[in-house]
């Protein structure tokens, strides 16, 4: 049976609040958390708004993955073969330390509901490290695109997303050559390739629906041309390896055309002025709202909610921290009940932060997100993973999440009291079934067990 806490119409038990913010809108509970929300659920979400992340210099990024990669496929055949174990090493190891610092941020973090947003994005952008060539850039792009601009107008987000390494490679946009392109006189030229620009209007800006036809796809990727990834050719200058570079060459020459707009020849920044339009639009506006709704929320949030929102982004033209705070100080999102299902990944983190873990190896925190279903870094397809309740709720589904949870249970049980945590976690609306549940645990163990195991754990 679901347990679903609803708040009362009257917002007079700051404890649901508090339990509503660190599970709704953060990561689950620890003492920190516990502690932090006294000072009033909506402040403690809004305070992390203003939290700096460190710069993430030391770790690998998409330069260098192109770095070795191209050191690599410069060796003769015969150096390659014997260079490929340090290789296949130097990837490796370059995604288990992205794969940790990812998990630190959301276990040991002080302000997991900017996490959370970061998730989000990454999920709203998404790109898969299965893709051939990229492995560990689509993990990296967090830091280089998310994270600097998780608080800047969704106009530069988009922008700076197009333009990652990344994004141009998982949708085949960095060869795309325009028929009529300099570079296309003197060779076979393929049709332009569509998959960016399409998905760019059907899923990171305007939505499905959103008022776009197949004209503005190819108008769209017509003015993409061109756009591409350092490194890739020859005659490049090594030092581009891994950057956004623009090769004019393959730039398909003429004005183009896109929602009844008329955008010049303006080389690189002609499919820029085409981006940042888009993000304004009234269609991004709502298609934005209704998945932060969506993620944070209700699968099926209030239309007044969602209408809400789509005022406060263009009324701020985008400006994605007053877009947050506007969503944080919506009566609905503290009144609606707590139906929504953790994700495979959000139910590891939380685990993990609640418990405190702070010793994470990065081969079996990978293979624990391989056993729940949600391998890092690959999402299924451009659409992301899904946050909806029902693509979460199967038995395969709880079985593996069982298996986690006996996993922790075994490995923390001697350092928790569980229902200890679980009156902390759910301060003020713990549940008396399984309060009886765990204190009535035969073991440490399997009262840890229960504790993770709870409807109210398994939902958010």
């Amino acid at each position: 049976m679901d347990y679903y806490l609803r708040v009362p119409a009257q917002h007079d038990q700051p404890e649901i609040h508090a339990a509503i913010a660190m599970h709704r809108f953060g990561l689950g509970s620890n003492a920190d958390d516990a502690v932090s929300s006294s000072q009033g659920p909506m402040a403690w979400l809004m305070n992390q708004l203003g939290v700096q992340h460190a710069k993430r210099d030391q770790l690998p990024s998409s330069k260098d993955l192109f770095r070795i990669t191209q050191d690599f496929k410069r060796l003769p055949r015969r150096e390659r073969e014997q260079a490929r174990p340090e290789f296949n090493t130097q990837r490796r190891t370059g995604l288990q330390r992205l794969a940790i610092d990812r998990a630190q941020q959301a276990i040991l973090g002080i302000a997991p509901f900017l996490e959370r947003l970061c998730h989000f994005w990454a999920n709203h952008f998404a790109v898969s490290a299965a893709k051939s060539g990229l492995h560990f850039a689509a993990l990296s792009r967090e830091n280089e695109v998310i994270r600097p601009h998780i608080r800047s107008s969704f106009a530069q987000l988009l922008v700076e997303f197009v333009r990652h390494p990344s994004t141009l490679i998982f949708l085949d946009n960095e060869g795309s050559l325009g028929p009529g392109s300099a570079a296309a006189r003197s060779t076979s030229a393929a049709p332009v390739n569509e998959n960016l620009a399409r998905e760019i209007l059907e899923l990171h800006s305007l939505g499905v629906g959103g008022g776009y036809t197949q004209r503005d796809v190819i108008e769209l990727a017509k003015s993409l041309t061109g756009w591409s990834v350092g490194g890739l050719l020859l005659e490049d200058d090594p030092q581009t390896a891994g950057s956004f570079v623009f090769r004019p060459e393959f730039h398909e020459p003429g004005n183009r055309k896109v929602l009844g707009k008329s955008y010049p020849d303006t080389g690189v920044s002609q499919a820029t002025d085409i981006l940042i339009d888009l993000a304004l639009h009234p269609s991004t506006a709502r298609h934005i709202a209704r998945k932060l709704c969506q993620y944070f929320v209700s699968d099926k949030p209030p239309q007044e909610m969602v209408g809400s929102l789509t005022t406060a982004f263009l009324d701020t033209q985008g400006d994605l921290n007053a877009v947050y705070s506007h969503l944080i100080g919506l009566d609905a999102a503290w009144s609606a009940p707590l139906t929504k299902y953790k994700t495979p990944e959000e139910y590891c983190y939380s685990a993990l932060r609640t418990l405190e873990v702070r010793e994470l190896d990065a081969v079996e925190l990978i293979a624990f997100l391989r056993l729940m279903g949600q391998p890092l870094g690959t999402p299924p397809s451009p659409k992301g993973w899904s946050s909806q309740r029902e693509d979460y709720r199967g038995g395969a589904t709880f079985l593996r999440r069982m298996e986690l949870a006996w996993r922790l249970a075994e490995a923390n049980g001697a350092s928790h009291n569980p229902l200890e945590l679980y009156q902390r976690a759910f301060a003020g609306v713990a549940d008396p079934r399984v309060e009886k549940a765990i204190g009535g645990a035969e073991s440490t163990k399997q009262g840890l067990a229960l504790f993770l195991l709870s409807p109210q754990f398994l939902q958010r």
